[in-house]
This record gives C-alpha cells, structure tokens and sequence, in this order.
C-alpha cells in the first residue's frame, strides 16, 4: 500500500510534494523489496567470496568532486577521516563543473584542474571508486533542478563519450558507476547511459522522474542502487540510521550517501563519529558489483551501439 501511495504522489509530483517525499523514510521499505539481502541466495558473493556474517553490511557513495565552493583540502579533511578508518567509498567526480550549478543561466565553468587530478590519483590509490556525477552539475533551467532531463539522446552521448574520454586522458580509472547531478535524470536518459555504464545511483529525487524502485533491482540494463532518506543525508542522521539498521535481524547490503561539502558545518565530527561505527562494515562499492549481470548487459548494450554506427 504505501508503495501505491508513493507513486500515485510521485505522479502529482508538485514542488511541495517532492521535497515531502524527499524526507519519507523509504530506505527501509527499498531493501526489503530488492536483492540486497545478505540472508538468502539471491545476492551477493563478492570477489573475495562470501560477504561477512556479522551484520549489515553498507556501500558508501560521497558526491561532489571537485565542489564550487570548497577547496581541495576541505576534502582531503574528509578523506583523511574515511582513509584513517580504512572505509572505503564511491566518489562522484563531475569533470567540467560549472562555476555555479544553481545558475541555469551561467556560462562559466570552474572545470577539472591539474591539482583536482592529483588528488583524485591519490585517493584512487586508497581505494575510493569513482562514479560519474554529471558533466558540468547545472541546472538546466529555472524551478528544474536537473541537468540532464530532457536532453537529447545524440547530444548525451557526446557528453558521455567526452567525459569517460577526459577520465582517460587524465590516466583515472574508469567511472564504474553514474551518479545522476540533483538525483534526477529521465528515462530516455537512463537508456542512453546505459550504453557506457553499468551503475546507477540514485536519491530521493529520482522517485519523481523514475517512480519508486527497489534496493537494488536491474533497471534499463543498469544495476540501480537508490538511496533514501535516512540513509541519504548528513552523516550525524545518516548515523543514527545505521545504528538502529545494525540491530535488524535481516541483514543488508545498505548504500548510504554523504556529501562532503556539507560535512564541514560540525568540522567533520559527525563524519569521524560514522566511520568510527561503519568501519570494518564498509565494502568496496567495485568488489559488490563486477559480477552482477546488469555489468554484463550494459557492456553489451554499449556494444551494440557501436556496430550500428
């Protein structure tokens, strides 16, 4: 029933109801209708063998590198926390960021710089994955916090194509994932991605372009791994959330997601006190996913379009 109710809102989808849905606890409700039980034989040998038997388990994805309005060793404050605790995690990574993402507007670009690639080669060396998080993370138009819904398909593929080019030429390891900028990305979209990746993450925002979906379920060819409130948020909330899903008697594989920008409010207090817990519980996002068949769907689908061209 609620499922119903969320996608009969997600349907209406007014501003108001939108940013509602965005705080409605539905991790919880997410993971009990995917495949991330630790409990059965649906999911998840990982490449080293069997995931641990002791709890929930959790995927850690952090957006937003570089950021408009930090600098880089704002982060690396963040990353030293996350390295110190051995925890691995996602980052997204938007190769031609905009000077202003909240400027639809806006024509200049802040960009990639060559100390942005170092540190990215650092932490890649610690373990961190990358995603791609957009290309330039703007808004495409006023009252429409999205980059990519409703462009068109050729025009996304170029970008696509520059992007996953420029990680290249930047001697960075391939994007294993897509992290679409503000959660929001349309179906078309999707499809396109899916072409080049085989990952998709998503957020609260997600629901309203592509309604409410499991935790995680193949989608369009794509393994989707949406994270919801409370697992999406501040790491002080994002705790209290791991805390309680730690006590369940099902365990999980759980994606949660931070955004390090806004870690630096308490000075990363609540950052330090989350890796403390999830250390030790933190999987690496690559070794979950590189035997999952969507992987293999998505790398035929990229295939098949390069014959037809």
């Amino acid at each position: 029933m609620m499922a119903e109710i969320v996608a009969a809102a997600t349907a209406i989808s007014p501003l108001l109801m939108r940013r509602l849905i965005s705080k409605v606890p539905l991790q919880d409700l997410a993971l009990r209708w995917g495949d991330a039980s630790l409990d059965s034989d649906s999911r998840v040998l990982h490449r080293g063998g069997p995931l641990s038997s002791d709890g929930s388990r959790f995927l850690v994805r952090v957006d937003d590198f570089p950021a408009h309005d930090r600098d880089n060793s704002v982060f690396l404050e963040f990353h030293t926390i996350m390295s110190q605790h051995k925890i691995p995690y996602l980052l997204g990574v938007t190769p031609n960021l905009a000077s202003d993402p909240l400027d639809p507007a806006g024509r200049s670009l802040r960009g990639m710089t060559a100390a942005d690639i170092a540190v990215l080669r650092r932490v890649c060396g610690d373990g961190v994955d990358l995603a791609l998080h957009g290309f330039t993370h703007r808004m495409r138009r006023p009252n429409l916090r999205s980059e990519l819904s409703g462009v068109p398909e050729p025009e996304l593929r170029t970008m696509l194509e520059r992007a996953l080019g420029r990680f290249a030429d930047w001697g960075l390891p391939e994007p294993i994932a897509f992290i679409p900028p503000f959660n929001s990305v349309d179906l078309a979209g999707v499809r396109v991605i899916s072409e080049y990746l085989s990952v998709l993450c998503g957020g609260p925002e997600s629901i309203h372009s592509l309604g409410f979906r499991a935790c995680p379920e193949t989608f369009e060819g794509m393994e989707y791994w949406p994270s919801f409130f409370p697992a999406y948020g501040r790491a002080r909330s994002v705790l209290a959330y791991v805390r309680s899903a730690a006590k369940w008697k099902c365990r999980y594989l759980i994606p949660i997601t931070l955004h390090w920008r806004w870690e630096k409010a308490d000075e990363f207090r609540g950052v330090g006190d989350l890796a403390a817990f999830v250390s030790g519980s933190a999987e690496r996002w690559v070794n979950c996913l590189n035997s999952s068949p969507a992987r293999k769907g998505a790398a035929h689908g990229r295939a098949s379009h390069s014959e037809q061209n």
